[in-house]
This record gives C-alpha cells, structure tokens and sequence, in this order.
C-alpha cells in the first residue's frame, strides 16, 4: 500500500502491548501489530487499512519498517458480505454450526 519513498508522518495502530501511535524520529522500538485497523498519515493525506497482523520496526535511523502479511482499504470489503462471515463464524464458535463446521474450525 505504501512505498518507501511516501513520507511517513505517523502510525497509528493496535499492537500487543496496546494502542500505539508511531510519530516520525521515533525512539528506536519493535512492536507486534495485532490484526485490525492501522492509519498511516503522510505529509499530505491520512490512509487506513485493515490488517491481517505482523510487526514494526523503528530504528535509529528514523526509518519506519510496517511488516503486514495482508492489508486492504476498507472500503475494498462488502459490509454485507463482512457481517454474513461474522455471523457464520459466531455460529461455529459458539457450537450451533453443523459437525462439518466444527471440524473445520479445529483445522490449523
């Protein structure tokens, strides 16, 4: 979503240790980035994304690296096809979906 050449003014996202908010020059930090929303605010413009997860890195350097296996603009799902999910996805967590289902949800 975001080249190097962007220039990066902050992230803002949800990782393992809480909400964090990362600003440009900052101190030198790893952090896990849990699957959810993240914004990223250039110079000219603020962007959000959903992602599936991952890391990032803030070296000395002031570089900001933002690892995330999979990510997309919101407005690329469905909000109907996201709530039948949710909705199906509820089922089987909760043992109401058919013994298919449940075995399914087991696999790793």
């Amino acid at each position: 979503i975001f080249t190097s050449t962007d220039q990066v003014v902050q992230v803002n996202g949800s990782a393992a240790t809480g909400d964090m908010d990362v600003l440009a020059n900052h101190t030198p930090s790893i952090e896990h980035i849990r699957p959810g929303v993240v914004e990223v605010i250039l110079e000219y413009k603020s962007s959000l994304a959903l992602g599936s997860g991952g890391c990032t890195n803030a070296h000395p350097v002031s570089n900001q690296h933002i690892n995330i296996v999979e990510a997309a603009p919101p407005e690329s799902f469905s909000p109907k096809a996201v709530s039948a999910k949710l909705h199906g996805a509820l089922k089987v967590a909760t043992g109401n979906g058919s013994e298919e289902e449940k075995i399914g949800s087991r696999k790793v």
